[in-house]
């Protein structure tokens, strides 16, 4: 089983704060559309559009993991408190049981850090577990809209057949570093030809290759969430695949904003 680590080191927060974000954004939709562009912007449209995002202040849910073996049977299961502030200060807090530990992670907007039985983790592994866990987990919430990030490189790659015997249509997903290179992550997201619904990502990574797909959706409030995905292991032709995680998210609920101390370093 292929164990995938998505390192986000520009896979983007957006610009430094909300008034600036909010300027790309009109940027973003102000330009003309490419065909990849307008397939990102259609399947903002059918989870509930930009105001819609924007509008969200903090969010709490619960996110539980279902683990498999390398012969794709659950062994494990986790599940997690998640705590985001999105909008004007991006915040993340997770808290979770694992065995006899409890863990917990914080991201302020500026720094992480992770806890293991109330003890603070200070090695550099763990340090950028926090890092990568806290904005990686709101990173595959808010698919689509991410997608339209600053440092976003899209391919418009047409109709696609996937694993599952259906099409879906597709764009080629890469980030800059800077103004003249790439992460070493590549993904494929695909979207239901019509509606514009998100139905599946292909990840290539340094760790190999990993091939997710939606399951379910719930509107709350305005927004359609994702609440079930799986998560295979896969080879670089989208085959082959081995179940590694089932992921749910419940009990979804958009608040107003966190207190900032709950994200804070002795909060």
């Amino acid at each position: 089983m292929v164990t995938i680590v998505i390192f986000f080191t520009s896979c983007g927060d957006g610009p430094a704060n909300y008034a600036e974000y909010n300027q790309y954004i009109q940027q973003y939709y102000n330009r003309p559309d490419s065909p990849a562009i307008h397939l990102v912007k259609k399947a903002i449209d059918f989870c509930g559009g930009w105001e819609a995002y924007t509008a969200i202040e903090g969010i709490d849910y619960q996110k539980t993991l279902h683990k498999a073996d390398s012969t794709g049977q659950i062994i494990a299961n986790i599940t997690q408190r998640h705590r985001y502030n999105l909008f004007p200060q991006f915040s993340v807090r997770m808290d979770w049981e694992e065995g006899e530990d409890i863990y917990t992670i914080k991201n302020n907007g500026e720094e992480s850090w992770k806890w293991k039985n109330k003890q603070h983790l200070k090695d550099q592994q763990n340090i950028n577990s926090a890092f990568n866990s806290s904005h990686g987990s709101q990173y595959v919430l808010f698919i689509p809209w991410k997608l339209a990030d600053p440092h976003v490189q899209l391919e418009y790659i047409g109709l696609q057949n996937l694993p599952n015997g259906k099409k879906g249509e597709g764009v080629m997903v890469n980030y800059t570093k800077d103004n003249s290179t790439t992460t070493d992550h590549t993904w494929w997201y695909f979207f239901d030809q019509e509606s514009g619904k998100p139905i599946a990502n292909f990840l290539k990574s340094p760790q190999g290759y990993s091939y997710t797909e939606y399951i379910d959706y719930e509107k709350i409030d305005s927004i359609f969430f994702h609440t079930k995905r799986k998560s295979y292991s896969a080879d670089s032709t989208m085959k082959n695949l081995v179940l590694n995680t089932i992921y749910d998210n419940e009990e979804i609920k958009l608040i107003r904003s966190w207190p900032k101390k709950l994200f804070s370093f002795d909060g």
